[in-house]
């Protein structure tokens, strides 16, 4: 099944639901892989002209096919909370999924 998704829009979308906005990104490097291989990268200490030539890569990366397939965006996407955001795939259908650092609390509650 098909599933055409614009780059930008899930992005905005995704962070929305946990709620993060782009100010709120310490560093994040996003690849479209396809014929037009396309990368948004953001780098740590990023100043105002990178997130904005983050954002318009993003812009340019337009749609891709989400559904069942070939794995086709890649990325990592750190918070300032360090929470971040990565890419999810199983058989070809992917999607933003959010990790959390784990307290030490629960690191040492393992076993």
């Amino acid at each position: 099944m098909d599933e055409e998704t614009n780059v930008m829009q899930e992005l905005i979308d995704v962070m929305e639901r946990i709620d993060m906005k782009f100010d709120d990104i310490m560093f994040a490097n996003v690849v479209l892989n396809g014929s037009d291989k396309i990368k948004a990268f953001l780098p740590p200490g990023w100043q105002d002209a990178d997130m904005d030539c983050f954002k318009s890569q993003l812009i340019r990366m337009g749609n891709y096919n989400s559904g069942y397939g070939c794995q086709t965006l890649y990325g990592t996407i750190v918070f300032k909370n360090s929470a971040w955001l990565e890419r999810g795939e199983y058989d070809g259908a992917e999607w933003w999924e959010l990790k959390k650092m784990p307290s030490w609390k629960q690191v040492k509650a393992i076993g």
